[in-house]
C-alpha cells in the first residue's frame, strides 16, 4: 500500500502513526493480532476487507453506510454515523481485551453463518437440485 511517509504527509508526529507494509501471504495473520477493525468507507457496497476481518474474529467499528448495517449484526461491533459513538467503541475495544475478543467471535459467527463456505455450497447444492428435478 506504499505507506511510507504517511505521517509526515498528513503532518501527524511519527511517533503517533506507525505504517506497515505487508506481503499478502502475512496480512491475514497480522489482521488477527489486532483488537478492532476500523471500517470507515463510505462508497462500496461491502468491501471484502471488512468480511475478512469478521472472519478473522475481529470486531468491527464502521459508518453505517451501503451493506455495512445488514452486514455487521448487533453484537458483532459498533455502525454508526457518529464520530463520537465510533471513537467510543475503538477506545473500549481497544482497552477491554474480552469484550474485544467476545464481539470478534460474534463477529466470526455471523460472517460464517452468512458469507461462510459451508453456506456458499449448500445454497448451491440447493439450486442444482431445484434446477434439475
Amino acid at each position: 500500500m506504499k505507506t511510507d511517509g504517511l505521517a509526515d504527509h498528513l503532518r501527524i508526529p511519527p511517533e503517533r502513526c506507525r505504517s506497515y507494509e505487508l506481503v499478502q501471504h502475512d496480512l491475514h495473520a497480522e489482521m488477527a493480532r489486532r483488537r478492532v477493525y476500523a471500517h470507515p468507507v463510505r462508497w462500496t457496497s461491502l468491501g471484502l476487507s471488512l468480511l475478512e476481518a469478521m472472519h478473522l474474529g475481529m470486531p468491527v467499528v464502521a459508518l453505517a453506510t451501503t451493506e455495512v448495517t445488514e452486514t455487521v449484526p448487533t453484537g458483532a461491533g459498533v455502525v454508526s454515523n457518529r464520530i463520537d459513538v465510533l471513537t467510543d467503541a475503538v477506545r473500549d475495544f481497544i482497552t477491554d481485551p474480552l469484550h474485544a475478543r467476545t464481539v470478534g467471535e460474534d463477529a466470526r459467527a455471523a460472517a460464517l453463518a452468512r458469507y461462510g463456505l459451508s453456506r456458499f455450497l449448500d445454497d448451491w447444492e440447493r439450486l442444482l437440485k431445484e434446477v434439475t428435478r
